[in-house]
C-alpha cells in the first residue's frame, strides 16, 4: 500500500509542477491565452512564496486511512541567477508525522528528513532544462473554461487532462519527469480540472485539481490546493550547513 501511495503522491506533484511553470504569454481574452499570460507574469517575480495542501484519502475493503500534508515553499532569487530555497513539508502517513526541510543555495541541495541531514550537489541549469522541455506538452491541450467577474476580467481558467493525454502527451516529446509506469499502475484513473485563480494584478493566486484512481484494489482520492502569495516579498535565509553528510550521485 506504501508503494502505492508513493505513486500517486508522485503523479500529484509532477501535475503540479508541469501546471506552474507554464509560458508564452498572450494578451487576449482567450482563456489559455489569460492563463499563459498570468503564469508569465508571475514567473518574473524574482521571489515568492507557494502554500500546498494536499489531502490523501484511501479506501480498502472496510479500511479507511487519510493522509493530510501540508507544503511551504519559499523561493528568492529567481531572476537573478542567485537562488535559494527552502521547502518545509509534514505529512501524517500511517500513524506517523514526517517533517522534510528542504534548502538549496551555492548550487547544493540540503535535506534534513527527522534529523537524518544530507547534501548533494544539484545541477539547476539542467533541471530548468528539463522543465522548460517539459511545460510545452501544455500547448496541446484545448478544453480550457473561464469564468469572469462583473467587469467581464477572467478570474479564473480551468483545463482538463486524461489519463490518455499524459501518456500521449509524455510519447511526443519524450518526457522524464512523469514515469509512464506510474500511470499504467493507477486503474480507473480520473484528473479534475486543473483550475487557476487570477487575481485583479494579473497574477496566479492559486491553483487547484484532484484526482481519483484505483490500484491493487485499493480506491484513492487526492484534492491539491496551492496558493501563491508574497511575490518579490519574500525572503530566505541560509542555513548553517554543519552537520550535513555530503553525497555523491556522479557514480
Amino acid at each position: 500500500m506504501k508503494k502505492t501511495m508513493i505513486k500517486a503522491v508522485t503523479l500529484i506533484l509532477s501535475i503540479a509542477l508541469l501546471g506552474a511553470c507554464q509560458s508564452q504569454p498572450q494578451n487576449t481574452q482567450n482563456p489559455k491565452d489569460v492563463l499563459k499570460a498570468a503564469v508569465e507574469k508571475t514567473n518574473e517575480a524574482d521571489s515568492l512564496t507557494l502554500e500546498m495542501e494536499m489531502k490523501i484519502s484511501m479506501k480498502a475493503e472496510d479500511d479507511t486511512f487519510e493522509m493530510p500534508t501540508t507544503t511551504t515553499i519559499e523561493i528568492q532569487g529567481i531572476r537573478d541567477n542567485n537562488l535559494i530555497y527552502h521547502m518545509n513539508s509534514a505529512m501524517n502517513a500511517f500513524g506517523e508525522e514526517v517533517n522534510v526541510d528542504m534548502w538549496y543555495f551555492d548550487g547544493v541541495m540540503y535535506v534534513d528528513t527527522m534529523d537524518e541531514k544530507t547534501a548533494m550537489k544539484i545541477d539547476l541549469d539542467s533541471a530548468k532544462s528539463k522543465i522548460n522541455s517539459e511545460v510545452k506538452m501544455f500547448d496541446s491541450l484545448s478544453d480550457y473554461q473561464a469564468k469572469e467577474d462583473a467587469n467581464g476580467n477572467i478570474t479564473s481558467v480551468s483545463v482538463k487532462i486524461s489519463k490518455e493525454q499524459l501518456l500521449e502527451l509524455m510519447n511526443s516529446t519524450d518526457s522524464e519527469m512523469i514515469d509512464e509506469d506510474i500511470l499504467d499502475s493507477l486503474e480507473n484513473i480520473q484528473i479534475n480540472e486543473l483550475t487557476y485563480q487570477i487575481n485583479a494584478q494579473g497574477f496566479v493566486s492559486g491553483m487547484e485539481f484532484g484526482i481519483q484512481a484505483e490500484s491493487e484494489g485499493v480506491s484513492m482520492s487526492i484534492q491539491v490546493t496551492c496558493t501563491y502569495s508574497k511575490l518579490n516579498e519574500t525572503v530566505v535565509e541560509k542555513i548553517d550547513i554543519s552537520g550535513f553528510k555530503v553525497l555523491d550521485f556522479e557514480d
